[in-house]
C-alpha cells in the first residue's frame, strides 16, 4: 500500500531493522561548533583571578580565554562549547559569582536581507525571522534533510556536506525529484548575496540524506535508517517532510534513537485536510508541523488537531519560495513539506544561540514562545525570534529534571517526579499529560512538592509521551518532555525443547524479543540455569538424569514482564535396549553367501537405525524399520569373524552387542582316497580338508560288477569307512562326497584295486627223498606275488620277497620224514599253501650178496640185494685197489667179473652202492677165485 505525502512526498511500509550498511555507518560529518563566551558576574571586581583559576582548575573545563570589566565587577570566559554545561555549574557553585550569562551578539534592528524575492517571503517576516537574525543567523548549525536527496544549488552552496543514498545504497545522494533541494533552500538558502532567496538559518550546513525516489516516495525502513544515519552523523536538527498514513514501530524507534542522541527532530504533518494522524510527525518526541497562511489560518489542505488528539504541534507558513534542484530558477513551495523546514531552520537558529541547549529545550522554546492560532494546532504558529529569546533568556522558572520510577522499559505502575525551581515566586502546580502510543491523552496534577504523580500503564505498550508542564505564583510557565518506553506486553517465551534429550542439550528461544533480560530454565520446579544476554540459549546437562522431566522455561524483558512455557521432555542418557535373534552361535554351525541378520531394538526416543558392522568397523547393512532384518553379504568371510550390532536411538545414543559367527564360503577339498587293504575288511580313509569342519562324508563304491554300495565316513578326522571287500575281486570306484556345516560339498572320484583271489602257488621237488641243500622252487609264479615262505613241519625256515621265487633248503642234519609246505603271499595279502612230504636220506643203499655164481666161460657171477628208499642208482664191485670191476644199474643187479685171468686165491673186493640221492654204501666181501 502507497501514501502520498506531503508536497508530493511519500512513504511505503517495509518491515526492516534499524540497522544501515556499513558505507553509511562511516560517518561523514561532525559538527564543529564556536567557543561558548560566559559573562562572569562578580560579587567583587578584586575576585577576576582567583575565579578564573579556580574555573581553569576544573578538571571538565578548559579556559581558552578571558577578559575582565573591573568597573562592572564582570569577567567574560571563553570555553569550548562541550564545556558550557560544565562551566556553568562550576561558576554557579562559587561564592564569589553573582550571576552566569551567555555573551549574547547584538545586531542592528531589523536585519533586512539584500536579496531580490526576500521581500515576496511573507512567511519569514510572519514567523519573525529579521528579528530572530539581529541575535544569530546559523553558525555551522547541521540540519540533515532526509528527503529525495539534495543538489548543491548556488543558495546553499559550500554548506552542502557529504551524505547517503539509501534508496540506491550509494553515497551520491543526488536529488532526482527536487523536493529536498527545495526543503533545504527553505531552512538554509544564504542571504544578502544580492539575489534570489533567504532561509530561516543562513549559515547552517546541510547533510543530504536521500531515503525517497525519483517518484517521491520511499520505504519506512530505508526512512528509519535514513534518520539513524543523520543522528550519527553530526545532525543537530533533522527535517522530514514526508509521511504515511499507518503507524510504524520501525519508525517510532528511528525518531526515539534521534532524541536519545540530543538530535531535534521535525516533521510536516501531512496534506490530506484531515485530522487523521501521518508518520513519522505522530512519532514521539518529533515536532509535528502544520500549515498556516499569512493570516494565521490553516491551509484546506493541510492536516491538523481534532480536540480528542491534539497530536499536530505547531504551525508555519505553508507557501514559501523555494529554489529549483537544477538552480537559477525558483518557485513557489507550498504544503507541510514547506512548513516544516521554516521549524528545522529555526530550531537551528535556537541551537545556534544556546549551543548546549537539549532538545527538549529547544522543543520548549519553539513550542513555548508560539503565538497562538488556535485550537487546530497544540502550541501555535512558530514564533522565530521568540524562540531565540526564550533559550537565551534565563529562566525564571524551570523544570531541570524528569525522573521515572521504574525506569524505561517501564510497566504498570509509574511514579513521574519533575524537579522544579521558580526564581519569580513559589511554584504554584505541575501538571502532566501522558500521550500513550494510542493518542488518548491522560492528565494529572501535583499541588506540592515533591510534585510527584502516578501513572498507571497497564494494557501499554510502546512509546510514551511525557509532557511536564509548571506554574509558579507569578504566572510563569515552562514545559519539559520526555519519552518513556513503556512494556506491559508478556515477552515471547516459544522454546525449542525437544521432546526427548540425552547429554547436554541445547534449549534455545525462537525468535527471542529484543527486549529480553533473562531467560530461566526449571527442571521439575528447580530452577538449574539462567541466561542473561543473546544467544537466548541454555545448555542443559542431563548427565545422570534418566525419565520423564517436566522443563520450563521463563523469560522477562527489560521492563520485569514475565512469560512461561513448560514441556515434559524424556530425558535418555542409554543407547536402545538390543537384542541379537539370529542367527547364534552353535557348534558345528557355520554360514555362506547372504545372512539374515535379525534383532530386536527398542527406546523410549525411538530407535533410529540398526546396522551391522564389520570388525574394521565398516557399515555391512542398515535397517530402520521393526522387524529389524539385516541381510549381509557375508561372501567375503570365511572362517571365524566377529560381526558388530549397533542400535543408535533417535537422541544418537549407541547400544552394541558383538557376536562371532562362523563363515564358510568355501568347498571342502576331497584328494585321493586311500584304502588300508586290498582285500577283506578294508578302511576306506578320503583325503578331505574344510576351513570350518564337515558335516558328513559319504563315499559311493561302484563295484566291478557295476554294483553300488554306499558307506558314510566318520564324523571326524580322519573320515574313514569301513567296508568288506570279501569276494570282489578288481578296480572299485569311490565317490566321495564332503559337505561341511556350511552345506558346501564337493565330490571327487578316485579308484582302488581289490583282491580278495589266492595267488597261484605251484611248486616241485625232484624226489620225494632228498638231501643237502634242495632248491625248492614255484612254477610259473603269477605277477603279484609278494613273499615266498617255507615252512618245514609248520614252521618257517626261509622267506623271499621277489623272482626268481626259489629257496634253497639246506637239510643237513636232518633225517626221516619231513612235512614241508610252501605259503605264497600276493600283494593283497591272500595267501595260498601247498604241504608235501618229503623224506631227508643220507644212508647209503643196504647191500646183500645173495648168490655168487661161477662160470667157467663167463666168470663169477655175483647176485648182490641192494635196496634204498631213495632209489639205487647203481652198485660197483672194486678190487683191493680200487678198480671197478663191475657196474650194475638195475635190479637184481648182478655183477659179472672175469676171474679167468686172475690168480686163484682168495680176494678182497669191495661193493660199493650208491642210490639216486649220491648216498653211497659199501661192504666189502672176500672171494676165493678158483
Amino acid at each position: 500500500m502507497r501514501y502520498r505525502l506531503p508536497a508530493a512526498t511519500a512513504a511505503v511500509i517495509a518491515a526492516a531493522s534499524l540497522g544501515v550498511s556499513a558505507a553509511a555507518a562511516t560517518p561523514v560529518f561532525a559538527a564543529t561548533k564556536t567557543p561558548t563566551e560566559l559573562i562572569v558576574g562578580l560579587r567583587s571586581a578584586s575576585t577576576v583571578a582567583t575565579t578564573v583559576r579556580k574555573l581553569d582548575a576544573d578538571p571538565d573545563v578548559t579556559v581558552l580565554s578571558s577578559d575582565a570589566s573591573a568597573e562592572l565587577s564582570a569577567v567574560t570566559v571563553a570555553v569550548p562549547a562541550a564545556d558550557r554545561a560544565d562551566a556553568v555549574a562550576t561558576l554557579k557553585a562559587d561564592p564569589n559569582v553573582a550571576y552566569v550569562e551567555t555573551n549574547a551578539v547584538a545586531k542592528a534592528d531589523a536585519v533586512t536581507p539584500d536579496d531580490t524575492l526576500f521581500s515576496r517571503q511573507w512567511g519569514l517576516t510572519t514567523a519573525k525571522a529579521p528579528a530572530a537574525w539581529d541575535v544569530t543567523t546559523g553558525d555551522s548549525v547541521v540540519v540533515a534533510v532526509v528527503d529525495t536527496g539534495v543538489n548543491e544549488v548556488s543558495e546553499i552552496a559550500g554548506r552542502v556536506l557529504p551524505g547517503y543514498d539509501f534508496v540506491n545504497d550509494d553515497s551520491g545522494p543526488s536529488d532526482d525529484a527536487g523536493h529536498g533541494t527545495a526543503v533545504a533552500t527553505v531552512a538554509a538558502a544564504a542571504a544578502n548575496n544580492g539575489s534570489g532567496m533567504v532561509g530561516v538559518c543562513w549559515e547552517c550546513r546541510i547533510l543530504p540524506v536521500k531515503v525517497l525516489g525519483a517518484d517521491g516516495t520511499g520505504t519506512y525502513d530505508n526512512i528509519a535508517k535514513g534518520i539513524m544515519y543523520a543522528a550519527d552523523n553530526g545532525a543537530d536538527v533533522i527535517n522530514l517532510s514526508l509521511g504515511g498514513a499507518e503507524s510504524s514501530q520501525l519508525l517510532d524507534s528511528a525518531v526515539q534513537y534521534a532524541y536519545a542522541h540530543n538530535v531535534v527532530v521535525v516533521a510536516s504533518a501531512g496534506n490530506d485536510g484531515k485530522v487523521t494522524r501521518t508518520y513519522p510527525a505522530a512519532s514521539i518526541p518529533a515536532i509535528a508541523v502544520a500549515g498556516s497562511t499569512q493570516t494565521d489560518t490553516k491551509y484546506s489542505w493541510t492536516n491538523y488537531n481534532s480536540p480528542a488528539d491534539p497530536w499536530v504541534d505547531l504551525a508555519a507558513p505553508g507557501s514559501n519560495i523555494a529554489q529549483a534542484a537544477g538552480g537559477g530558477n525558483f518557485t513557489m513551495f507550498e504544503g507541510t513539506s514547506s512548513s516544516a523546514p521554516l521549524v528545522a531552520g529555526a530550531a537551528a537558529l535556537v541551537l545556534s544561540a544556546e549551543p548546549d541547549a537539549t532538545a527538549d529545550q529547544v522543543r520548549d522554546a519553539l513550542e513555548n514562545s508560539a503565538d497562538g492560532v488556535g485550537t487546530w494546532v497544540a502550541r501555535g504558529r512558530l514564533d522565530i525570534a521568540g524562540a531565540v529569546q526564550r533559550i537565551s533568556a534565563t529562566p525564571d522558572l524551570a523544570i531541570s529534571d524528569i525522573t521515572v520510577s521504574p525506569a524505561s522499559p517501564a510497566r504498570g505502575k509509574i511514579l513521574v517526579t519533575p524537579t522544579v525551581a521558580s526564581a519569580a515566586g513559589p511554584v504554584k502546580s505541575v501538571r502532566m499529560v501522558v500521550t500513550p502510543p494510542n493518542g488518548r491523552t491522560v492528565a494529572f496534577s501535583a499541588a506540592k512538592a515533591p510534585w510527584s504523580m502516578s501513572y498507571n500503564s497497564a494494557g501499554v505498550t510502546g512509546a510514551v509521551g511525557i509532557a511536564i508542564t509548571a506554574t509558579d505564583t507569578a504566572g510563569n510557565t515552562t514545559t519539559a518532555t520526555t519519552v518513556l518506553n513503556v512494556d506491559n506486553t508478556a515477552p515471547s517465551a516459544a522454546a525449542t525443547i525437544p521432546s526427548f534429550v540425552t547429554g547436554t542439550t541445547a534449549i534455545a528461544l525462537d525468535n527471542p524479543a529484543d527486549d529480553l533480560a533473562q531467560m530461566d530454565v526449571y527442571v521439575k520446579n528447580v530452577k538449574v540455569g539462567s541466561v542473561t544476554s543473546a544467544p537466548w540459549t541454555y545448555d542443559w546437562d542431563t548427565s545422570g538424569l534418566s525419565g520423564t522431566m517436566a522443563v520450563k522455561v521463563v523469560v522477562t524483558d527489560l521492563a520485569g514482564n514475565t512469560a512461561g512455557t513448560t514441556k515434559n521432555v524424556g530425558v535418555d542418557n542409554a543407547g536402545p535396549k538390543l537384542t541379537w535373534s539370529s542367527p547364534t552361535v552353535v557348534a558345528k554351525t557355520a554360514l555362506r553367501g547372504t545372512v539374515d541378520i535379525k534383532a530386536a531394538a527398542t527406546d523410549t526416543a525411538g530407535v533410529a537405525s540398526v546396522e551391522v558392522l564389520d570388525a574394521e568397523g565398516n557399515v555391512l547393512g542398515t535397517d530402520t524399520t521393526t522387524p529389524y532384518v539385516i541381510p549381509v553379504d557375508g561372501s567375503a568371510f570365511n572362517g571365524s569373524s566377529t560381526l558388530t550390532l549397533r542400535g543408535t536411538d533417535k537422541l544418537g545414543q549407541i547400544t552394541t552387542i558383538d557376536r562371532t559367527l562362523v563363515f564358510d564360503n568355501t568347498a571342502p577339498v576331497v584328494g585321493d582316497v586311500t584304502a588300508s587293504a586290498v582285500r577283506g575288511a578294508i578302511t576306506i580313509t578320503p583325503d578331505v580338508t574344510d576351513e570350518t569342519g564337515l558335516k558328513t562324508v559319504k563315499m559311493a563304491l561302484t563295484l566291478p560288477s557295476g554294483k553300488v554300495v554306499t558307506v558314510s565316513g566318520a564324523a571326524t578326522a580322519p573320515y574313514a569307512a569301513r567296508w568288506t571287500s570279501t569276494g570282489i575281486t578288481g578296480d572299485v570306484s569311490a565317490a566321495v562326497t564332503a559337505t561341511d556345516y556350511a552345506g558346501n560339498a564337493t565330490t571327487t572320484t578316485s579308484t582302488f584295486r581289490v583282491d580278495n583271489t589266492a595267488p597261484s602257488a605251484v611248486w616241485t621237488l625232484p624226489t620225494a627223498y632228498v638231501k643237502g641243500t634242495v632248491a625248492i622252487a614255484l612254477t610259473n609264479p603269477a605277477d603279484d606275488i609278494a613273499t615266498m615262505d617255507l615252512l618245514v613241519k609248520g614252521k618257517p625256515v626261509a622267506q623271499i620277497t621277489s623272482a626268481p621265487w626259489s629257496i634253497d633248503w639246506d637239510t643237513t642234519g636232518l633225517a626221516g620224514a619231513y612235512a614241508v609246505a610252501v605259503r605264497t603271499t600276493d600283494t593283497a595279502g591272500n595267501t595260498l599253501t601247498v604241504s608235501k612230504t618229503v623224506n631227508v636220506d643220507y644212508a647209503g643203499p643196504r647191500v646183500t650178496v645173495s648168490t655168487i655164481k661161477f662160470a667157467a666161460s663167463a666168470g663169477t657171477q655175483i647176485k648182490v640185494a641192494v635196496t634204498d628208499p631213495a632209489g639205487v642208482e647203481s652198485l660197483e664191485l672194486l678190487d683191493a685197489t680200487g678198480q671197478s670191476l663191475a657196474t650194475s644199474t638195475t635190479s637184481p643187479y648182478t655183477l659179472a667179473v672175469d676171474t679167468s685171468a686172475m690168480s686163484k686165491g682168495a680176494v678182497t673186493w669191495t661193493l660199493k652202492a650208491t642210490d639216486k640221492l649220491g648216498n653211497v654204501s659199501t661192504t666189502t666181501k672176500a672171494f676165493t677165485i678158483s
